[in-house]
């Protein structure tokens, strides 16, 4: 069991993301299930309910069923379609996935519903198979599950596309208030953008690169997203990221720019293909305080702001002025994580819109 949490715990922020909501999903579509078929029981036991059983066994079974079925769903929900339905609209990729759970959650009553007559009432298959006409197609019952269904599934859904247009995990801290008032934190801080996009622009053409960077956008998130980096905002072919100040963060961050290289140099066959150029970016990286809090009226965001955020943005467009990829700054490097990596020295370098100069250092990754 002890390893069983250790590799749970080393798992990748987004792998964990998703575990963590398959668990939750899991478990409240299965309780939400035994307490419709609870409040049914009791209901004046309705003429077109199949289930007069009030027993721990009869419990047991549907809580076992749907539990195994829920994380089936679940888990196509937030690992399989989410590569799949990527490319199509919102509302087209809710309907088709809201009928496929509906398929499988019909499977599930059908399941629970033969498992129930042949297991708990001890009839026989052929017995089972006329009450299961019975109910299905000459009472409401079947109409009522699914109705059920179709509400349970489509909150799920709205839950996961709100959390995840926040990024993962910040809009729960909307929710609870934390940033209702503004909040000093010290973040490490993280500017990523397309490197040469004016020219890659000028080549593509406006259709075919803003899908160039859609792609690029998608496989770079991914990178930030496995090393639990909140993504704060795009911009163009900026990402602009920060994590928590912890020291496991600045591995996370370093972590970030290296999957995210390699998963460029991995998709570059795809890139060659598609667009006949192959994407590569440019990095800012800093460490200081920041302002984190919710604004807006019709539309809330958690903004976050001070100076440290536009040291960063400056190393960034930095990187391309010094000809280099990535560059973090002194209060970055002072972490030592990056003591075993070879970095080179830019010397103090005055920035546009820093008053002081900055000391910075290359990254050779």
């Amino acid at each position: 069991m002890k390893r069983l949490f250790k590799a749970i715990k080393n798992l990748p922020f987004i792998a964990l993301y998703r575990l963590q909501w398959i668990a939750i999903i899991s478990l409240v579509w299965t309780a939400f299930e035994l307490l419709l078929y609870y409040r049914a029981f009791y209901s004046e036991l309705r003429f077109d309910y199949p289930y007069k059983e009030n027993f721990f066994s009869a419990y047991m079974l549907r809580a076992a069923i749907f539990l195994s079925l829920s994380a089936i769903m679940a888990y196509l929900i937030l690992v399989e379609w989410m590569v799949r339905f990527r490319n199509i609209s919102l509302l087209a990729g809710w309907v088709i996935k809201t009928v496929i759970l509906l398929a499988i959650a019909g499977l599930g009553t059908t399941l629970v519903f033969i498992a129930h007559f042949m297991g708990i009432k001890d009839q026989s298959f052929a017995s089972t198979l006329n009450e299961l006409n019975y109910y299905f197609f000459h009472t409401g019952y079947f109409v009522d599950s699914l109705f059920s269904w179709i509400v349970i599934i489509l909150v799920t859904e709205v839950l996961i596309e709100v959390d995840q247009k926040y990024s993962p995990g910040v809009f729960w801290q909307t929710v609870t208030g934390k940033y209702l008032k503004p909040s000093t934190e010290t973040r490490i801080i993280m500017f990523l953008d397309l490197k040469d996009s004016t020219p890659i622009a000028e080549t593509l053409g406006h259709e075919r690169y803003f899908s160039f960077i859609k792609d690029f956008i998608y496989y770079v998130s991914s990178a930030v997203l496995d090393n639990g980096g909140y993504i704060h905002q795009y911009v163009g072919d900026e990402i602009v990221v920060t994590w928590p100040l912890r020291r496991s963060n600045f591995q996370k961050s370093l972590n970030t720019v290296i999957q995210a290289r390699r998963t460029l140099q991995h998709t570059s066959d795809y890139f060659r293909r598609k667009y006949d150029i192959v994407p590569e970016f440019k990095v800012g990286m800093h460490l200081g305080e920041v302002t984190i809090g919710e604004i807006g009226v019709m539309k809330k965001d958690i903004a976050i702001s001070g100076e440290a955020m536009n040291i960063a943005a400056r190393i960034r467009t930095a990187c391309g002025e010094l000809n280099q990829k990535f560059i973090v700054s002194q209060e970055y490097f002072d972490s030592n994580v990056l003591k075993s990596w070879q970095c080179e020295n830019l010397g103090e370098i005055t920035l546009k819109g820093v008053e002081k100069p900055v000391q910075l250092y290359a990254l050779k990754i």
